[in-house]
């Protein structure tokens, strides 16, 4: 079947990547998306279609529906809704199969919920669904597909779970399918230099922060698997001679630090690529894989802190403790590799003074740059039960009416209100310290793609500020009634 893998237009604008969030973002940020484009390339007749980026309206969508049998759609926790209405649109004016995939309908009781809601979507493909909807795209009889969840008779069958994909090496690159099908100079994220292009070389995770975490929980497996040093070095190199214009690459895995003697290996392939990258790190990173990382090329390290409070740490088994934190950040800044710091507002135990000493901890450790974000208990997880149990479940929306994340919770010591106001007022006063402000126009003026970078980000932080950044101050309070419709 000529397949289309699609990222559809969402009423709101706001970012479709699946990788992290789903919502409109403070910096305008917005990533290829690399799990459609990775599955395409294993269909043959596919085609990737970025909504979003490409700009497309409704009515384009539905156009481009028409000369497709299959529909392979993009769903998140927080788009289930317009999607559907996307998909009884698609039905009214072509006759396609829909299929939809993500973490959100990997979970099967949620899986279960939209092919009983709607007669539109045809088929779930859950978790990995790379071989799920290539075997779709063939013409296997549904029922022999594993992985797959369908209607048959009026009765919902949920086949067997596929094996994660072992060998990662087997599948084709994804940058091929960005530079065939996606306006790759569209995507943008503040921390990075543009345009970039991402590249996964691992999947699933070997740690134990699955308590917040969705992807290792209910899409690619706890179990880590990785690409060889080798077909990592052959993909990176591809983009070198093939996509000249990207200025950075991101290996957006959740941890591409993962094994340091396998970064060292692709390090020591790459360096004589002479390319820039950054990638998402766990903070216990050695300091000698460090140095190499950076005489490979490495730029910045992505690392999720999440708290700067032991007990939060430990519930949530981060597994790394707040002084190795800080040793790995001085390591960052003596080899030279900026570091972008992230952290989680709202998870079990936060109070107004742990979210000071975050806040103190961060600003302790100088970071280059900074995110607090709300802790969102997307469905699959541990932090969902754990809310859902308490009756902690306010919302069933996860974004706002403007695109804005939004807390769907609340403890007895602390609102969803307040929740999303500290996050907001922690973010501003980060980055409009002085000290900060000073340093990241120093930074902005040691070359001409610092300087775009940043300047872009500040234009795009100050647009947010505008749209949103007084309306959270002012919002209305919940019902404390919980109303769960998913």
């Amino acid at each position: 079947m000529k397949t289309l893998f699609l990222n559809p237009p969402h009423p709101l604008d706001i970012r479709l990547d699946i990788q992290r969030y789903t919502l409109r973002t403070r910096a305008g940020s917005l990533f290829p998306p690399i799990w459609l484009s990775w599955a395409a390339a294993s269909v043959p007749d596919s085609r990737v279609l970025d909504a979003m980026a490409s700009n497309l309206a409704w009515k384009d969508v539905l156009s481009a529906a028409k000369d497709y049998d299959l529909i392979v759609m993009q769903v998140d926790s927080a788009t289930v809704a317009p999607c559907i209405k996307l998909t009884e649109d698609i039905k009214r004016h072509s006759g396609a199969n829909v299929c939809f995939v993500g973490p959100h309908v990997s979970v099967l009781p949620f899986a279960d919920e939209i092919l009983k809601r709607t007669p539109y979507v045809d088929y779930i493909a859950r978790r990995e669904y790379d071989y799920t909807v290539r075997e779709l795209a063939e013409g296997k009889a549904p029922d022999k597909i594993l992985g797959l969840s369908f209607r048959n008779n009026g009765d919902i069958l949920h086949n067997a779970d596929r094996p994660f994909i072992e060998n990662l090496d087997e599948l084709p690159f994804v940058n091929p399918i960005y530079k065939r099908d996606l306006p790759m100079n569209v995507y943008r994220i503040h921390e990075l230099r543009h345009p970039f292009t991402t590249i996964f070389s691992s999947r699933g995770c070997l740690f134990g922060c699955r308590y917040y975490c969705r992807w290792p929980a209910v899409f690619d497996g706890s179990r880590f698997r990785a690409r060889s040093p080798a077909n990592v070095h052959e993909e990176v190199r591809w983009v070198k001679e093939n996509m000249r214009e990207t200025k950075e690459i991101l290996f957006d895995e959740g941890t591409f630090t993962t094994i340091p003697k396998r970064v060292e290996e692709i390090c020591s392939l790459i360096k004589p690529l002479d390319v820039t990258w950054s990638c998402n790190a766990r903070a216990e990173v050695p300091f000698e894989t460090l140095k190499k990382m950076k005489e490979a090329g490495c730029r910045l390290v992505i690392v999720g802190f999440e708290s700067a409070n032991p007990e939060i740490l430990k519930t949530i088994r981060k597994g790394v403790t707040l002084d190795r934190m800080e040793k790995f950040v001085k390591d960052c800044k003596r080899v030279g590799i900026l570091v972008h710091g992230t952290f989680m507002i709202g998870l079990p135990g936060e109070t107004k003074e742990t979210i000071e000493n975050s806040f103190k901890f961060a600003t302790r450790m100088d970071l280059d740059s900074i995110q607090f974000s709300v802790a969102t208990p997307y469905p699959g997880t541990e932090f969902w039960n754990y809310l859902k149990e308490k009756g902690r479940l306010l919302d069933s929306n996860y974004i706002d009416e403007n695109g804005l994340q939004q807390a769907v919770y609340s403890y007895p010591n602390m609102t969803g209100e307040e929740i999303q106001i500290a996050s907001e007022n922690l973010h501003r006063r980060f980055l409009f310290r002085p000290r900060f402000i000073w340093k990241t126009f120093r930074l902005a003026f040691s070359n001409k793609d610092e300087m775009r970078r940043v300047f872009r980000g500040l234009y795009e932080y100050t647009s947010y500020t505008l749209r949103a950044g007084r309306k959270v101050h002012a919002m209305p309070g919940r019902s404390s009634n919980v109303v769960l419709d998913r």
